[in-house]
């Protein structure tokens, strides 16, 4: 058995998953002694993660559904939505902040992986412009930037950098090559 928390907000409440012997993953969140199960909110599903939950409660995660596909969800009390990334066959929601906002990645038909930020019922793909074929968000503050990583060459490179606007990619591109230089050099400092 396994049990994984992976986000906390500032009440104390974590968010996270337990896994039973069989590999089935229930997501659930926790507060004071308080263990909250989270899979009956969600469409049926054969396993699930609860990722982020921020101070208003809300609660970002993935599942996957009896058909194999897995989608991203935002639970906001006992409302879900799920979230399928409209240029994916497969979303998984990494975290959120406290604006609502979710990130997470996609990935494509051809089986290339693309961040994004899901925000007001619009998905805006993250892509950075070094990375080949694979950028992951995992996080978002509530300034709205972003931190992931990308792939290149065989070498897995962490970045930081601004929320998108919608059409402002480029923008997002120069951020991440910025937040890569601070992390570049705190590493070899």
């Amino acid at each position: 058995m396994l049990t994984q928390l992976l986000s906390l907000n500032n009440s104390d409440k974590a968010a996270g998953y337990w896994q039973n012997a069989g590999g089935t993953q229930f997501p659930f969140t926790w507060k004071g002694g308080t263990f909250t199960p989270l899979a009956s909110l969600l469409p049926t599903s054969t396993t699930a993660q609860a990722t982020g939950v921020n101070n208003a409660g809300m609660v970002s995660g993935f599942f996957t559904d009896a058909g194999g596909v897995t989608h991203g969800f935002l639970l906001d009390g006992t409302t879900e939505t799920v979230l399928d990334d409209p240029n994916g066959v497969f979303t998984q929601a990494l975290g959120l902040n406290n604006r609502g906002q979710v990130v997470g990645f996609y990935m494509d038909a051809g089986g290339a992986m693309h961040g994004f930020v899901y925000a007001g019922g619009v998905f805006t793909t993250v892509n950075d412009p070094n990375g080949v074929n694979t950028t992951i968000v995992n996080g978002i503050n509530d300034k709205g930037q972003l931190v992931g990583f990308y792939v290149n060459g065989g070498n897995t490179l962490g970045f930081v950098a601004n929320t998108p606007e919608p059409g402002g990619l480029m923008l997002l591109g120069s951020g991440m090559l910025v937040g890569l230089g601070v992390l570049r050099r705190k590493l070899r400092g």
